[in-house]
């Protein structure tokens, strides 16, 4: 037998010291600024815009990485069926 008695009350008290954490954690403080919208200031603005454009072009290349190795991979089997046939 497996559980039981024991398990439910180490259960129980595991909850209970987490809920008690939780009232002793402060709570996170939200930012004042916006990094978007109407109330934003233009330098966080441009770095934003900055980081998008860094990841789309990051994500560009990695796919076009992928394409190339997959027609890579391709191209050898191909090579290899025509070279053992």
């Amino acid at each position: 037998m497996t559980g039981g008695a024991g398990f439910s009350r180490q259960a129980a008290q595991s909850f209970k010291d987490n809920h008690d954490l939780g009232r002793i954690r402060p709570q996170g403080k939200l930012e004042l600024k916006a990094r978007s919208g109407k109330n934003a200031e233009e330098l966080q603005l441009k770095e934003a815009i900055i980081f998008r454009t860094q990841k789309r072009s990051e994500a560009k290349l990695l796919n076009r990485k992928i394409w190339f190795i997959i027609a890579l991979i391709i191209l050898i089997g191909f090579g290899l069926v025509l070279l053992f046939s």
